[in-house]
């Protein structure tokens, strides 16, 4: 690019001198001119024209050639053609000069309007007219120096320092980014407005300094804060429905969130942050949302699924409620609804099989000649099927649909007759105390016989179970081997008998049958011989009972 220098003022100076000589030769040349006419160099041409003098000169005396033909052209015409191309050569250089200088100075303003910034120009606010670039690059780096940011707020309170963070701005680019915008080689049209510039001017620093000081004074002040509580349903026992429970406000901070707003600040050149209950860590679900509207009607919709459970005879023993659905809806991570099957069939085979289950229970009965007996303990009576139960309820609730249950089991009675006499009228009974063994038929002896129950044997004691059973599959006659438990000594069965008639009402382990080892039977003889649990009979009556039974013959024990 041109500068001025030397070289350019001396050749103004020559171009001002010529100018100034050319004005000072041209009214010379009219006194030239007089001069020649008084030195008599064209004297002839006003002498031939005196005759006229004394009267009016006529067109066609100046015109008519004989009066002069040699004397007037050669005098006049030189002098006036010969000053015209040198007039021409010094206008055209001005032109050129002039030219030359305004390139010149358009060029050095380009030139200096790359590296400095026009007049009434702003750079992000700041007045930068006519300041170089190296002053704002300075200003700009040296100015990090006195960034200063107070975090406060949730309880944090913490300063920052661009020594703290090793802060830093990059003077030089951001110099080179605001002189980017501005045009130099339209400054003629530019340098008489006003600019304004704007360059994003952001702060370096050490981004895991800056977390460590930040996140610390955030767990510092969680390490006593209150977790928030998400809004859930609830179940609200007085109304016997699910409603919405709002969620609650903590008091922990969310680091993140924190670090995130401090980042900002420090962009946007702020010196001070304020931290409120935007920063605090939010409840992850709202009281307003919409899944937890549409979860409370569901779940609603479940607790009228009521459920009604009928046994024998389409008795209804049981009806299952809101009170105990609700312990069944459960609200997932998502917000839906879903039941809790297993938990109900748990509850089908714990407190329901408890309330109605007889098996094992205590029975309270009269025998057809009078007596009132009570027994416990068995195999015999209702046992509910509390898998098949609970998903039957399942099912009908998930459709939010009211329904009754024939209550599928696992062992039944005869009839529906909670804590008395579910088998009816016919049946056997061992009475051990008696020693005597009946069976009943439709409430009547038909076959009766005294025994040996379990007792004192070999100096070991045998009780025959008590309770309500009934006979087993594993009834059969012939010769049927009885054998003892392994004895540990010889590795042999302690015992080994055989019997004709095998009647077992527990399992295939304790049974009535014929004992013809036996001379008596009855009184106290189980007291001191009695038998390894089972019911001894006299080989007569065991054939004659033998005959009359058959499986799932109730055998009530007592």
């Amino acid at each position: 690019m041109s500068t001025y220098d030397q070289s350019d003022e001396e050749l103004i100076d020559e171009i001002m001198a010529e100018i100034h000589g050319q004005n000072a030769e041209e009214p010379a040349e009219e006194p030239k001119a007089t001069e020649q006419t008084e030195a008599g160099e064209v004297p002839d041409a006003p002498a031939e024209d005196a005759p006229a003098a004394g009267g009016a000169v006529g067109f066609d005396a100046i015109a008519t050639p004989a009066a002069t033909p040699a004397t007037v052209m050669p005098a006049v015409e030189p002098q006036e053609a010969a000053p015209a191309p040198k007039k021409r050569r010094r206008g055209l250089t001005i032109a050129l000069v002039l030219a030359v200088l305004m390139l010149g100075a358009y060029l050095a303003g380009a030139v200096a309007f790359m590296h400095y910034f026009l007049p009434n120009t702003t750079l992000n606010g700041q007045d930068v007219s006519l300041t170089s670039t190296e002053d704002v690059a300075r200003a700009n780096t040296e100015s990090a120096d006195a960034f200063k940011l107070q975090v406060k707020g949730d309880g944090v309170d913490v300063t920052l320092s661009a020594k703290d963070i090793k802060a830093s701005y990059d003077g030089a680019k951001f110099a080179r980014q605001a002189i980017a915008q501005q045009h130099p080689w339209s400054w003629p049209l530019a340098i008489a407005g006003s600019h304004t510039i704007e360059v994003e001017n952001k702060l370096s620093y050490d981004a895991a300094t800056l977390d460590d000081i930040v996140g610390s004074a955030v767990d510092a002040v969680n390490k006593d804060a209150k977790d928030p509580r998400d809004a859930s349903i609830t179940y609200k026992e007085d109304a016997k429905l699910y409603e919405v429970k709002p969620e609650e406000k903590g008091t922990k901070v969310d680091r993140a969130l924190v670090l995130e707003r401090v980042r900002s600040a420090i962009e946007a050149g702020k010196e001070s942050l304020d931290l409120g209950d935007d920063e605090l860590v939010k409840p992850a679900v709202r009281s307003d949302d919409e899944r937890l509207t549409t979860a409370v009607q569901k779940a609603n919709a479940s607790l009228g699924a009521t459920q009604e459970l009928v046994a024998r005879d389409n008795n209804v023993v049981a009806t299952v409620t809101a009170e105990e659905l609700h312990k069944w809806v459960k609200l997932e991570d998502d917000l839906s609804v879903s039941f809790d099957e297993e938990a109900c069939i748990k509850w089908a085979q714990t407190d329901l099989s408890i309330k109605l289950d007889s098996v094992g229970t205590e029975r309270h009965f009269q025998t057809p000649d009078g007596r009132d007996i009570g027994v416990s303990g068995g195999t015999y009576g209702w046992s509910i099927n509390g898998e098949e139960l609970g998903r039957a309820i399942a099912a009908n609730v998930r459709e939010g649909k009211a329904a009754r249950i024939d209550l599928p089991w696992l062992r039944e009675a005869n009839s529906w007759n909670p804590g008395g006499n579910e088998w009816g009228n016919t049946y056997i009974e061992i009475d051990l105390g008696a020693q005597h063994v009946r069976y009943f038929v439709d409430g009547n002896v038909a076959w009766e016989s005294d025994c040996v129950s379990g007792g004192m044997n070999q100096g070991e004691m045998h009780h025959t179970p008590t309770g309500v059973y009934a006979i087993t599959e594993y009834m059969q006659s012939g010769d049927v081997e009885l054998r003892g438990e392994i004895d540990p000594a010889t590795n042999q069965p302690k015992y080994i008998s055989h019997v004709k008639y095998w009647m077992p009402f527990i399992g295939n382990s304790h049974a009535l049958h014929d004992a013809d080892w036996r001379s008596s039977f009855g009184g106290d003889i189980y007291l001191s011989f009695g038998s390894h649990g089972c019911v001894n009979l006299p080989p007569d009556k065991a054939a004659e009972l033998y005959g009359m039974i058959g499986v799932g013959t109730v055998v009530v024990v007592h």
